[in-house]
């Protein structure tokens, strides 16, 4: 079960829900998803016919389009969704549910697995288990947010904020009540699961911090299906014979004010369009406004805003990358761009928060900076431009990247542990 699928939605967790269904097929499993999709046309209510996708069932439930608020208020209640699943669990008699993402979905769903006898187990992709935004930074100024208080009134003024009513805060204590019954509904659905699963230590320690109730979680990095390092290593030789002599800086991910994005704008611009480049990728369209933004703090050449990657294309577009900044501003996850990245042989270069903390070990595979300090990140660049060879270093130091099979293998025994508890 997931909140969004492709190809119609892209992003970290529908492409990892996706290759784990393909990956699991492959490996023998019987496996189906089940996903609410924007169409208004609704077929017969008596059946939902899943479309086979590289082995997959895919049941795509319309629900029409949806306004965030109207994705929050089906948190709470939402028939017609209730009643496709109700099918598609009918039609599978499924031994397990993996759940991926519960946004925009009634959380009662979790109620007709427990009413069946089945088990149940969640990964945490983000934080919307304890944040309705998802990503522990607030509406109001942008700023990481420790998570719900007592009485969920920053929570309150969080949804106030993104609805657009920041002139409405003070209705904050009237709505809190509806913020606090909505993070007691969503904390008992990992209390209730036979198993969560993080990505990384740091989400692990966040949630754990944040639900006391939750004793345990294990954490199984994502994984990726990355062309072999043979591959990686002839294009990576490719790469360091580059042509015109300049440091090739990347950036690859959401175009997002909470992904830093200015500041390694800002970083290059005060560098030499003769020293250095940058190329962009990420959707230029979800946050045309901020895009905007960038495009006017861009004053010298050699800075491309380039738009979304194929997934298939993302390879020979790392490795035409001497390093790829992450200058991100909030609680990250995952960040698997940076595994995909180590997988082709280049570094990375990151903000020194969170999961980044975890990936980047600063001066041997990349470097880290402070969030958002501009004058650290150009520091950084400014010496890859003078002393070139740092990177030879970084490149020799980077690690193999945990695989997609790895991480099937794993989850894979936490699948036999819950249909089979000892």
């Amino acid at each position: 079960m997931v909140h969004q699928y492709p190809p119609h939605f892209i992003g970290g967790t529908e492409f990892y829900t996706q290759a784990v269904a393909v990956a699991q097929v492959e490996s023998g499993l019987d496996v189906a998803v089940f996903v609410p999709v924007p169409w208004t046309e609704a077929p017969d209510m008596d059946s939902l016919k899943p479309v086979v996708e590289k082995g997959v069932r895919v049941y795509r439930a319309p629900v029409g389009e949806r306004s965030r608020t109207k994705v929050f208020i089906h948190s709470f209640r939402q028939p017609q969704l209730q009643r496709y699943w109700q099918m598609v669990l009918d039609a599978e008699q499924p031994d397990l549910v993996h759940i991926e993402h519960l946004m925009g979905l009634p959380l009662s769903v979790v109620d007709d697995l427990r009413k069946r006898g089945i088990p149940f187990l969640v990964t945490l992709h983000d934080y919307w288990f304890v944040c309705a935004n998802a990503q522990l930074l607030t509406n109001t100024n942008q700023e990481i947010c420790r998570g719900p208080d007592s009485y969920a009134l920053n929570c309150a003024r969080c949804a106030l904020a993104r609805g657009g009513f920041d002139s409405a805060l003070g209705l904050a204590p009237t709505l809190a009540p509806i913020m606090k019954h909505r993070n007691n509904q969503t904390a008992a659905v990992l209390k209730d699961a036979n198993r969560i699963i993080a990505p990384t230590h740091f989400v692990c320690d966040i949630y754990l911090s944040l639900l006391p109730d939750v004793k345990e979680i294990d954490v199984l990095a994502h994984g990726i299906d990355a062309p072999n390092r043979s591959v990686a290593n002839a294009q990576r030789d490719q790469r360091v014979n580059r042509k015109d002599g300049r440091l090739q800086v990347g950036y690859i991910g959401s175009v997002a004010r909470q992904k830093g994005v200015h500041v390694l704008v800002s970083a290059v611009n005060g560098l030499s369009e003769e020293d250095i480049a940058l190329t962009i990728y990420g959707d230029l369209k979800s946050s045309p406004e901020y895009v905007a933004e960038l495009q006017r703090m861009i004053t010298r050449p050699g800075i491309e805003m380039r738009g979304v990657l194929d997934r298939d294309a993302i390879w020979s577009a790392i490795t035409g990358f001497d390093v790829v900044i992450i200058p991100t501003l909030w609680y990250e996850t995952s960040v698997l761009v940076i595994d995909e990245v180590f997988a082709m042989g280049v570094p990375v270069i990151g903000s020194d928060i969170g999961v980044l903390q975890e990936k980047i070990k600063d001066g041997e595979n990349g470097r880290l900076f402070t969030p958002g300090d501009v004058k650290g990140l150009q520091d950084i660049l400014a010496e890859l431009v003078k002393s070139p060879g740092i990177l030879s270093i970084w490149r020799q130091n980077i690690e193999p990247v945990f695989s997609i099979g790895d991480h099937i293998s794993m989850l894979e025994e936490i699948y036999g542990d819950v249909v089979n508890p000892v």
